[in-house]
């Protein structure tokens, strides 16, 4: 038998087509390889110091803000090469060819003389693909700098016209936030849906307003100016993390020539090897695009300008939603050292191999070289506590908060108006409403894998709903996927007058809604506490379990999914009993949040 490898899926005449999204594992479980063998590399010694120490810089490791975009990479790579040697003892091909798709080509080559296998491919093809991948990669660094410039010039073009000084932060409490928190939110201040800080605005309400500065982190690529400037017109001051940026080099030439030397070094290169196939080839760019200025030369600028001005400006306290993230990290780090408060707030749905929540070596006054925790972090309940230490994390850094979006259920509940709701949607009294919550799962986004989950539920809908008009079906993609294109595209072959895409509020979708769909969502839980019910999609065996083993929610696979829509909305028995079950929205928010 002889497999080809390239762009197509099938077989025919003995001959299996597979393309890479044939071989990725299931979300959910996706991660859990390069988890553990990240946690091997970084326990390991070489130059004679363990991984993390080798990027150390004012005694902070830069290794965990790289690790941010290592292990999405990392993921990929090691799923693949599991993936295609199961293939390979399951059908026993006498040759491999590549055809059109040549980014694995080296893997696939040590693959096959591992296991004795011809491998086929034209060479002119090969050449054209690391010639094109040559000049992309030339052209790269240029770019990024180009654009990572432009990006913090606009910003602090944008502060300086708004204010001529840094707002005051001395005993003030900050919260540090990224754009994509900035949403469609009901607000009960003023009870109606504003936009505002998703998650932080109940604790911001907790608080003295005159007490609250806001830092905008605008981890985009490009830049979201239009969030800046929205959160320059709020009612606290907010300024940009750019503002505090100083053109003072210091060491950071030397930590990038030693970073560079480390990159050569074949040991460490040799850290980077699976099932006894070297995944170096296909990492070494990565390592390298991490001197290009959105991110090392960044990352140590951000650095010493933190030290510098918050061991002269010194907050009380700082928030961060996003606690994760390299800038958050960073924050965390230099704040450890100055004596200052950090506060992580957890802003999504943890789950037992999620690659940001899976350390197990972390930072303190003995070991500064580890990953770097604030000093609390608050979650939304015992399940995610429990499920951290668990793992390894230190019990003391959590506090059981509950989701503070949640805090005010039964007044959202009590003043979210149905009617009014349903008419700003054009919705019908008689329509049944399917809300379908994305979670990036299409393939624009393969930042953690080639998925297609989202663009199959979608497809599903519209062939069974579409044009009906006792049904209506709203998609609300994830906060952060602002390219909606291949559900626009999808829309198209379908009768769609009953259809829509946004991002408004989700408790306004959720309160209009007669049922919910998802595959990997904390919206499923928020569905739970507004009493509606929830259809999990699942594409795999994984077992997820503290939504699979919900009695309140209906696990269902693709071809299933409208016999139990069907059975949700037309069989009032079973619809009940779902209810008796667990829509408690006190149990759920004790059990779950």
């Amino acid at each position: 038998m002889e497999i080809i490898y390239g762009n197509k899926s099938g077989e025919t005449n003995n001959v299996l087509f597979i393309r890479g999204e044939d071989l990725e594992i299931s979300h959910g479980e996706d991660y859990k390889i390069a988890i553990n063998e990240l946690k091997k590399i970084q326990n390991t010694k070489i130059l004679e110091n363990y991984v993390p120490e080798l990027f150390s810089y004012q005694e902070i490791s830069l290794w965990w803000l790289i690790y941010q975009s290592l292990i999405p990479e990392y993921k990929k790579l090691v799923n693949f090469v599991e993936e295609f040697l199961k293939l390979i003892h399951k059908i026993n091909p006498d040759k491999i060819t590549i055809v059109d798709n040549f980014d694995n080509f080296n893997l696939i080559k040590q693959i096959c003389i591992k296991e004795n296998i011809k491998l086929g491919y034209l060479q002119i093809n090969l050449t054209k693909f690391i010639y094109k991948k040559k000049l992309i990669n030339k052209l790269q660094k240029k770019r990024y700098k180009k654009i990572t410039n432009k990006k913090i010039k606009t910003r602090k073009q944008l502060f300086s016209k708004k204010y001529k000084n840094i707002p005051s932060v001395e005993n003030k409490i900050i919260f540090a936030i990224s754009g994509n928190f900035r949403r469609h939110i009901f607000d009960t201040d003023v009870n109606k849906t504003t936009r505002g800080e998703f998650i932080q605005k109940p604790i911001m309400n907790m608080l003295e307003k005159n007490s609250l500065v806001g830092i905008d982190l605008d981890y985009t690529f490009l830049g979201q100016p239009e969030i800046l400037s929205e959160r320059l017109c709020d009612e606290i001051p907010w300024f940009p993390i750019e503002t505090i940026l100083q053109s003072n080099s210091n060491n950071h030439d030397q930590f990038i020539t030693n970073y560079k030397n480390i990159l050569k070094n074949s040991d460490f290169q040799n850290l980077f090897t699976f099932n006894g196939i070297s995944l170096w080839s296909n990492l070494e760019f990565l390592f390298k695009k991490m001197t290009f200025a959105p991110h090392l030369p960044f990352y140590l600028n951000l650095l010493d300008s933190l030290n510098l001005y918050f061991s002269k400006n010194k907050p009380k306290a700082i928030f961060l939603p996003y606690e994760t993230g390299p800038f958050a990290l960073a924050i965390i780090s230099i704040f450890r050292k100055l004596g200052i408060k950090t506060i992580g707030v957890q802003h999504g749905y943890i789950y037992p191999y999620s690659p940001m929540y899976s350390q197990t070596s972390f930072s303190n006054h003995d070991s500064p070289y580890g990953y770097p925790l604030p000093d609390t972090t608050l979650v939304f309940g015992n399940y995610v506590k429990d499920l951290l230490v668990k793992n390894g994390y230190p019990p003391e850094k959590f506090e059981v908060f509950g989701n503070p979006s949640l805090f005010h259920l039964d007044v959202i509940r009590s003043k979210l108006n149905s009617k009014m709701i349903r008419k700003k949607f054009t919705l019908q009294d008689n329509q049944k409403v399917i809300l379908f919550t994305t979670g990036k799962l299409q393939r624009n986004y393969t930042e953690g894998g080639k998925y297609d989950y989202d663009e199959q539920i979608w497809e599903n809908l519209l062939q069974n709903y579409g044009g009906k008009n006792d049904f209506f079906i709203i998609l609300k993609p994830h906060p952060g996927e602002k390219n909606t294109s291949i559900y626009e595209k999808i829309m198209q072959k379908y009768p769609h007058n009953n259809v829509i895409i946004t991002q408004n509020d989700i408790f306004e979708l959720i309160q209009v809604s007669s049922l919910v769909i998802s595959v990997f969502s904390s919206t499923m839980f928020e569905s739970l506490c507004f009493k509606k019910p929830v259809i999990r999609l699942k594409f795999s065996e994984h077992e997820n379990h503290i939504l699979d083993s919900s009695n309140a929610i209906i696990t269902s696979n693709i071809n299933d999914l409208a016999q139990n829509i069907s059975k949700l909305i037309y069989d009032s028995k079973f619809k009940n009993s779902l209810s008796e079950n667990a829509l408690n929205p006190k149990d759920i928010l004790d059990k779950l949040f």
